[in-house]
């Protein structure tokens, strides 16, 4: 007996906008058989539009990552930056002992050292520690001197500096240290161990897009000079060295 055969077109909700499930049976020996099912539609257009959600939800995840490589990127470099700064600052610091204008001159040092940052640091520096280290290694507050970098708006700089007070002892007579250079053992047996402490901010260049917290290191001088307030919301890179000796025991061994 030959099969006949019927072809059955059944409109079902396929997930498709149009889809139609065709179904082709055979009867034989009076038995009614599903050969085959066939399903046809806009599956193009499900896949594409399944793709453009796909898309859609991995494309702010992509983004987030490649802002967040390069903001991070950015921040290990000014880190590196500002590190390195503060260690030739130090060294600086060793060398000179309790030479009068040591103080200016690791200024200066930290000065040239960020002048590869935006804005040649002027922006970023806020506040510049030189203090005394005791045994244990800890900060001894009392020998503590403070400096602020006066950026465009924060009011008129020293005479001979961008720092405010500015530590020029030799052309300004400058003579108000908490830590005066004098006070420093330069001496063989008794070395004292000097610190730099660099307070700055670092500005994260998409603005936002990465949720980071901010580091804007606000340490509040008053236009036109004054007396600034503490620095606050600020990252920190420090370092501590032990003065070289510059004088040496007389008639002991």
């Amino acid at each position: 007996m030959v099969p006949a055969e019927i072809v059955v077109s059944v409109r079902k909700d396929m997930g498709y906008s149009d889809g139609k499930q065709h179904m082709k049976y055979w009867l034989f020996n009076g038995e009614w058989s599903l050969v085959i099912g066939i399903v046809r539609g806009s599956r193009r257009r499900y896949e594409r539009g399944a793709a453009m959600v796909e898309f859609a939800i991995i494309v702010p995840v992509l983004l987030l990552l490649v802002f967040g490589i390069v903001e991070y990127g950015l921040a290990f470099k000014d880190k590196l930056s500002m590190d390195h700064a503060v260690q030739n600052g130090t060294s600086i610091g060793a060398s000179l002992g309790n030479d009068l204008d040591v103080d200016l001159h690791i200024l200066n040092s930290v000065n040239e050292g960020v002048s590869g940052l935006p804005g040649a640091g002027v922006d970023l520096v806020e506040r510049v520690e030189i203090f005394e280290v005791d045994a244990n290694g800890n900060q001894i507050g009392g020998n503590t001197n403070v400096y602020y970098l006066l950026g465009n708006n924060d009011g008129p700089a020293g005479p001979n500096c961008d720092w405010q007070p500015c530590p020029d002892a030799s052309g300004g007579g400058y003579s108000g240290w908490s830590w005066s250079p004098t006070d420093r053992s330069v001496l063989v047996g008794d070395l004292d161990v000097i610190g730099v402490r660099v307070f700055y901010a670092h500005p994260w260049v998409t603005g936002g897009l990465v949720p980071l917290p901010d580091a804007n290191c606000d340490t509040g001088i008053p236009p036109g000079g004054g007396t600034p307030s503490p620095s606050f919301n600020c990252w920190v890179e420090e370092s501590a060295m032990r003065l070289e000796p510059l004088q040496f025991p007389v008639g002991g061994s």
